[in-house]
């Protein structure tokens, strides 16, 4: 009889799972499940190194694993009999790939077991048997096991608990606002398995915006993991810190706060933490040290927890360059999507928008992209803080464009009807024509006095 289990591998994966190495353990964390842990012990030690790994954002250490009294004494010393490390993201592959083929074994054993069984009645449903074990053969091809993959309406359905959920059901995981109140009144937000593309003109506001939306859902009690693959950890806290308080950025950036904002500036923090606290959100900028493909990011922010994640921004993801970066981006862009949906979570990928107003480098990031939302930056519309939001593409949204107020400045970007959009226009303008007179005013003194 073949061999339906590797107890080495198992400990090898699940000492994987808590190395230090955080690419290693996302990689084992975002390979498996737990059905590909057949042993009792093994698949306690997974449950309890996955819930610490979620609830915490990094992996146990081993040796406080194995000491830990509410891991139950029969796991700790199952585990002490581990002496194999993964030491490299391709041992990492490899071992998941070991865990697969025996997951892949014992499901067929299973299955041959169930056809048996079905065989040995005394009435056999040849066509039914044949769609059971159709379907259970499709689950076992899929490189990590997943519950109900097809869904039936008719014959073997399995559609109802679906219908309810959508019927009767309010539920949390289906689609999340966006915090912009014409946008969500009118689509409710954005569908969890989605990918979002935000795509806007150089210095337009793309990171202001990707910062708002993430400050926004933290607070709401999602687990966000902001990716800023250009500005440091220091400018990312000022920019929030900036929009918290309402404060200049550049005021915070280069230290030049009075005793009185700085006392503002810590009390609004510690409200904002407070509140995510209770509702058990989490806004995470995870900011790698070196460069990093797609492939390796996206794995390592489920180790958070994530819900959504925003890449700040694609253009600057390791192994996009060269000439044929338009297909590369277009990789990218697939392969977020496709994380997305089998995390049932949000990639939000940020692109630069050419002066044509295309997505550039690329037009298959826009056609993977189950939403996208353009602007064009001028030095008008900046100076009138109004950012004019246009909607390439919805899943089952209503398109139109829409604007927000943008102050730059603080970093904050809020909602801005057609009417307060015009009355900050015609303030703006009242204001420059000001400043023009009291130029001119300037300009005749000097003359008069020359």
């Amino acid at each position: 009889m073949a061999k339906l289990i590797s107890t080495k591998t198992e400990l090898a994966v699940l000492r994987g799972l808590c190395s230090v190495k955080k690419k290693i353990s996302a990689k084992l964390l975002s390979g498996t499940d737990e059905t590909y842990f057949h042993n009792e012990s093994s698949l306690d030690a997974y449950k309890k190194i996955r819930h610490l790994i979620l609830r915490s954002g990094s992996a146990p250490l081993w040796r406080d694993l194995i000491e830990d009294p509410s891991v139950s004494e029969e796991t700790r010393d199952y585990l002490k009999e581990n002496r194999t490390r993964i030491k490299t993201l391709e041992e990492a592959a490899s071992a998941v790939k070991i865990l697969n083929k025996y997951r892949q074994l014992r499901g067929l054993f299973n299955v041959g077991e169930d056809i048996l069984n079905k065989l040995q009645s005394r009435k056999v449903d040849a066509s039914d048997l044949l769609e059971r074990t159709s379907d259970a053969v499709t689950k076992l091809r899929l490189t990590k096991s997943l519950k109900d993959v097809a869904m039936h309406i008719g014959k073997n359905n399995n559609s109802y608990d679906v219908v309810k959920k959508l019927l009767y059901e309010t539920s949390e995981n289906t689609f999340i606002p966006t915090g912009f109140r014409d946008y969500d009144t009118r689509n409710g937000g954005f569908f969890y398995k989605s990918l979002v593309v935000i795509a806007g003109t150089t210095g337009g506001g793309k990171s202001a915006l990707a910062s708002q939306m993430a400050i926004f859902w933290a607070k709401l009690g999602v687990n966000v993991v902001l990716v800023p693959l250009e500005m440091s950890k220091e400018e990312q806290m000022g920019r929030f810190l900036a929009n918290a308080a309402r404060i200049d950025v550049r005021k915070i950036l280069l230290q030049r706060l009075t005793d009185d904002e700085k006392e503002l500036v810590e009390k609004k923090y510690r409200r904002y933490v407070k509140k995510t606290k209770i509702r058990e959100g989490r806004y995470t900028v995870f900011k790698p040290e070196e460069d990093m493909s797609i492939e390796e990011i996206l794995p390592i922010t489920t180790t958070y927890g994530a819900k959504i994640v925003l890449i700040d921004y694609i253009s600057l993801l390791k192994g996009v360059s060269g000439d044929d970066q338009w297909q590369k981006l277009g990789e990218v862009a697939r392969y977020s999507k496709i994380f997305a949906s089998n995390n049932n979570m949000i990639v939000v990928l940020l692109a630069q928008l050419s002066e044509d107003g295309l997505v550039r480098y690329s037009r298959t990031i826009a056609e993977h992209a189950d939403y996208l939302w353009k602007f064009m930056s001028t030095r008008e519309s900046r100076e009138n803080e109004i950012l004019n939001i246009e909607q390439g593409k919805g899943r089952n949204a209503e398109l139109f464009p829409f604007s927000l107020r943008a102050q730059l400045n603080i970093m904050r970007l809020s909602d801005l009807s057609r009417e307060e959009a015009e009355s900050l226009q015609e303030a703006r303008k009242k204001k420059k024509k000001g400043e023009t007179k009291s130029r001119e005013k300037y300009l005749d003194d000097i003359a008069d006095a020359e």
